[in-house]
C-alpha cells in the first residue's frame, strides 16, 4: 500500500483511539452525575464491554497476516464453546463472558498486525489535557466531603458507608471522572506507562516532570496500594531503559528529588495529608497479612485451586457482577466460596485450559512486541497475576492502550536509530 493510504489510516485510526478513549474516560461521569438512571448507565458500559468488538470492526489496517487470523479466530472459537458450557447460568452470562475475555488480546494483536497505522503519540496532547483535569478534579473531590455530590458514584449513597474513604485521615478515596475506584486507578497506571513512552522519545523534560508529579499526587489520594507500587515499577523501568541519556536523565533525576522533597516536607499540604493516610493503610494491612494475602494469595490459588471444575470451569461470564445482578449466580460457584483475584476467576470460568490458553496469548503479545525481553518478563507477571484485565473493562481498555503507547514508543526510538 501506498504513503497516502498509509497516512488516511493513522488519521482514521488516531481519531477512532481518541473517540474510545474519552468514551471510557468520561462515560463514568455521565453516569454518576447527568444520566443516572439504570438502565441508561447498563447501556453506557455495555458499549464498553464491548469495546473489542467493535473496535475490530470499525479499525482501519492492512489485511491480516494468516498467522494473526488463525490465532484470533482460534482463540474466539474456544471462547464461543466455552460460553455454551452446560454448567453455566445462562447464555446471556456466556455473551458477557466473550466480550469479556477476548478483551485486550483481540485489539492488540489487530495492532500488531499494522502498528504503522497505529501512531498514538500524536495524543500526547490529549494525554495532558486528561491528566491536569484528573489532578484538577482529583484534587477537589480529596478536599471535599464525603457527602459531597462530587464524590457521588453511580450507585445513590447518603452517608459515608458507600463511598471508599482514608479514615485514619477522614478524607474520601478520590474516583476522579470515574463510577469507581478501579477505574480512576486503571487510568493512572496507563499514564506511568505514558511516562516510560516519553522517557524513549525524548519527551521535554517538563513533560515528563509534570506527568510524574501528577502522579506522585493522585496515587495516594486513590489509597490505592497496587496503584502505588504499579506507578513505583513503571518509572523505575522508565529510568533504567533511558539511563544511557545522561543529560535528560540527570534532569529528570533532579526534577524528582525536588518532587520527593517538597511532598516530604510540607506538612500541611492535602498531598502530605494523602501519604499519612496511604502508608496508614499499608502499615495496618502488614498486621492483619492482607498485603502478603494480595501479593500471594493468588498464586497459591491456582496451585491449590479448590473448585471442583479445574480443567474446563463452569462456564464463561459466571463470576461477572453485572451478569450476576442480571440472571443470578450459578450454584457451582456458589459451593466454590469466595472469591476475588482475576487468575482463580479465570480458572472457575475456562478451568486451567482457559488459564494457559491466556498465557499463551500473553507470550504471544511480547514476542510480536519491540519491548526488551527483560520488561516483557516483568510485565508478563504482572499481567497474568497483578492486573485485572479480563473483568475490570476499564483495565482492559487501558491496558490496550498503555501496550500500544510503550510499543510504538520504542519501534519510534529504533526506527530513529537505523
Amino acid at each position: 500500500m501506498n504513503e497516502e493510504t498509509l497516512q488516511n489510516r493513522q488519521d482514521y485510526n488516531v481519531r477512532l483511539l481518541t473517540i474510545f478513549f474519552l468514551y471510557v474516560t468520561f462515560n463514568g461521569a455521565v453516569r454518576k452525575w447527568l444520566l443516572t438512571d439504570s438502565l441508561t448507565g447498563n447501556l453506557l458500559l455495555g458499549i464498553q464491554i464491548g469495546f473489542p468488538l467493535i473496535f475490530a470492526v470499525l479499525v482501519r489496517t492492512k489485511p491480516y497476516t494468516r498467522f494473526t487470523f488463525s490465532v484470533l479466530a482460534a482463540y474466539s472459537l474456544l471462547l464461543v464453546i466455552m460460553a455454551f458450557n452446560p454448567l453455566g447460568q445462562s447464555i446471556l452470562h456466556g455473551v458477557i463472558g466473550y466480550f469479556l475475555h477476548i478483551g485486550v488480546f483481540l485489539p492488540l494483536l489487530i495492532y500488531f498486525n499494522d502498528r504503522d497505522a497505529f501512531p498514538v503519540e500524536r495524543m500526547n496532547r490529549l494525554f495532558f489535557l486528561v491528566i491536569l483535569f484528573e489532578l484538577l478534579l482529583g484534587t477537589l473531590q480529596f478536599m471535599s466531603p464525603s457527602t459531597s455530590p462530587i464524590n457521588k458514584y453511580v450507585r445513590d449513597t447518603t452517608d459515608t458507608g458507600g463511598i471508599a474513604m482514608l479514615y485514619t485521615i477522614n478524607r474520601v478515596r478520590i474516583t476522579g471522572s470515574f463510577s469507581y475506584l478501579g477505574g480512576m486507578g486503571s487510568l493512572f497506571v496507563f499514564f506511568g506507562f505514558w511516562i516510560w513512552g516519553l522517557r524513549l522519545t525524548k519527551a521535554s523534560t517538563l513533560l515528563v516532570g509534570f506527568a510524574l508529579i501528577c502522579c506522585a499526587v493522585i496515587s495516594p489520594m486513590t489509597g490505592s496500594r497496587g496503584l502505588s507500587a504499579f506507578l513505583i515499577i513503571l518509572t523505575g523501568c522508565a529510568f533504567i531503559s533511558t539511563i544511557t541519556d545522561l543529560r535528560n536523565s540527570l534532569a529528570l533525576g533532579l526534577l524528582s528529588i525536588l518532587i520527593v522533597g517538597v511532598l516530604q516536607f510540607t506538612d500541611l499540604s492535602l498531598v502530605s495529608e494523602a501519604y499519612t493516610g496511604l502508608n496508614e493503610r499499608v502499615t495496618n494491612h502488614v498486621a492483619d497479612s492482607e498485603n502478603e494475602t494480595r501479593a500471594f494469595g493468588q498464586i497459591w490459588e491456582i496451585i491449590d485451586f479448590r473448585g471442583n471444575y479445574p480443567w474446563l470451569g463452569t462456564g464463561l461470564g459466571g463470576t461477572y457482577q453485572g451478569a450476576i445482578a442480571l440472571m443470578g449466580e450459578s450454584i457451582y460457584l456458589k459451593e466454590y466460596g469466595y472469591y476475588e483475584e482475576e487468575p482463580e476467576r479465570v480458572i472457575l470460568e475456562g478451568g486451567y485450559l482457559l488459564f494457559m490458553v491466556r498465557i499463551f496469548l500473553w507470550l504471544l503479545v511480547f514476542q510480536q512486541s519491540r519491548i526488551p525481553v527483560a520488561f516483557c518478563a516483568l510485565l508478563l507477571i504482572l499481567h497474568v497475576f497483578y492486573t485485572v484485565t479480563v473483568f475490570n473493562v476499564f483495565t482492559a481498555f487501558y491496558t490496550v492502550m498503555a501496550f500500544m503507547y510503550l510499543d510504538r514508543s520504542y519501534y519510534v526510538r529504533q526506527q530513529n536509530e537505523i
